[in-house]
């Protein structure tokens, strides 16, 4: 799902010794003074790590960011989708400077679970088991509720950022990694993911 006023935040994140402990509760207790001496003698890697730096592009998927006719080399990116008819739709290119407010799917739990498109009867899911969503559900977000508004077209829902305008992403891809395969830890709206933020 697309929402054009997020572009990205981009949080730098320097990793800080903390002497004190909780306001409420016990003090954490210490690491013996063998066990403090070991440490830092310790060579293992993440003792090189300065900084950590979060990149949240919220309401933006991996296929719409590094997908399209010519999707970033060897990762598991779509240049199409299906509907919930069993069509196929090419994933059309848009230009994130002239996305407006009327391009916005309803971002909401309902579309969430029109996109999954699960069998009868579910959810709920069980946790620990394969998704049963088919995942062909996303054009039923381009015909929202006639109480919400804007609507979008199937153009904006199944769509690709062009290169251009993406570069940066595909060069920390480059340099680091990319999880083509990691989705999202909860089937919620913007809140519960801004907590998956704080807690990390």
């Amino acid at each position: 799902m697309l929402r054009g006023s997020w572009i990205a935040l981009i949080v730098s994140v320097t990793l800080v010794a903390c002497g004190r402990a909780p306001s409420a509760g016990p003090a954490l207790p210490g690491l013996p003074t063998g066990a403090m001496a070991q440490a830092e003698r310790s060579t293992l890697p993440w003792r090189k790590i300065t900084h950590i730096v979060f990149v949240i592009q919220e309401n933006r998927t991996l296929d719409n960011i590094f997908g399209g006719p010519k999707p970033f080399p060897g990762a598991d990116a779509a240049s199409s989708g299906k509907t919930i008819d069993g069509k196929t739709i090419a994933l059309t290119k848009i230009d994130l400077g002239k996305l407006t407010g009327t391009q916005d799917p309803d971002n909401f739990h309902r579309p969430w679970l029109w996109a999954c498109n699960p069998p009868a009867g579910q959810p709920p899911f069980k946790v620990g088991e394969v998704s049963p969503c088919k995942m062909d559900g996303f054009n039923v977000a381009a015909s929202p509720h006639p109480n919400y508004t804007p609507t979008a077209s199937t153009d904006t829902i199944y769509s690709y950022v062009d290169y251009s305008q993406t570069e940066p992403y595909w060069n920390i891809a480059r340099q680091f990694t990319l999880g083509d395969h990691f989705f999202m830890g909860h089937n919620s709206e913007s809140y519960t993911a801004h907590q998956y933020l704080f807690s990390a």
